[in-house]
Parts: C-alpha cells; structure tokens; sequence
C-alpha cells in the first residue's frame, strides 16, 4: 500500500485498520475505496422559527455503493462535521462488508443541539434536509436511518417529506421510523 494511502486509511480508520489491510490481497485501486467517501454533500439549512432564522449546516456522505444501496445514520448535534461523519461511514461500510450485508456505509447529519429546538423547528429541519438531499436518497440509493438527536419522530416526518416530494411512500428510503 502507497504511502498516501496509509495516511488516508490512518486519518479515517486508525492504525488496527491498517494491520488488518495488510493481511488482505486487495491492490491499491480497491483500497483506494476504502480511504475516504466516494461523495460528499454539503448543504446549509435555514430553519425559520417565530423570531428569527437559523442556518445550519448539514452533510451526507457515502462510501462504496457498489455493494448495494448505502445505508447510515442522520446525527443532529453540535460536533456533527465532515471528519466525524467520515469516520462513521467508513465504520458503517465495514461492518456491512464483514457481515455480509448488502450495503455501502453512508452517514449524515447537521450541527445543530437538536434538544435547543422546538417540536416545530425540528421537523423543518428534517424536511430541509431531505429536500437538500433529496437527489441522492431512496430505497436503492441511500437509506436514511436514525441517530444521534434523531428519533422515529424525526424519522417519520422525513419518510413524510420523501412522500411529499415525489407523490408515493418509500418505506425503504428511511429506518426506524
């Protein structure tokens, strides 16, 4: 493995990542996949309440969809970022390799102490960020699933706003609802 590579996989995974790679046979153009997200989106997300508006911002990240659709978390809270949501995909992305799953690792989330907002501003956040990432979620695309400071409430006015947008139900773009 190149030297760059290591860095990459050492930024993201860590050193025991490492050691387990360099039991593997893969060449370098397979774990060039496993470095880093093959996309990343990033939105800003304006959330209107009674006496102001707020914006926040907001990413979804996927790794390696060729193993089926990717499938991870939406996180609302403060230390949401890109690194952190990197690391979280990639993590994704192995567990569903080592037990067979047929999915990439995926992530999202938006910095935001989602417990500081009220019922109202909480579900325009969710809608706002499935109408930011609309393009890339679905059942065989990416599946949004809950997390850190989401809930099945959240999840549900997400699976709502998917319904919203294209004029049929998706129960599969969205878990834990």
């Amino acid at each position: 493995m190149t030297a760059t590579l290591l860095d990459d996989v050492r930024r993201n995974f860590g050193a025991r990542f490492i050691a387990a790679l360099k039991h593997s046979a893969l060449p370098d153009e397979a774990l060039l996949h496993l470095t880093g997200p093959a996309r990343v989106l990033k939105a800003r997300l304006p959330v209107k309440s009674a006496s102001s508006t707020a914006t926040y911002d907001a990413w979804r990240l996927n790794f390696v969809p060729v193993f089926g659709p990717t499938k991870g978390g939406v996180r609302f809270h403060p230390g949401v970022d890109e690194k952190s949501l990197t690391t979280l995909a990639g993590r994704i992305l192995l567990k569903c390799a080592v037990n067979a799953l047929p999915h990439g690792g995926a992530a999202g989330g938006v910095a935001v102490a989602a417990g500081d907002l009220t019922p109202l501003e909480l579900e325009i956040l969710a809608r706002q960020y499935v109408a930011a990432f609309d393009a890339i979620i679905g059942e065989d695309r990416d599946i949004l699933s809950p997390d850190l400071g989401t809930d099945a409430r959240v999840m549900a006015w997400m699976a709502d706003e998917i319904r919203v947008r294209r004029g049929r139900w998706e129960n599969a773009a969205v878990n834990g609802k």
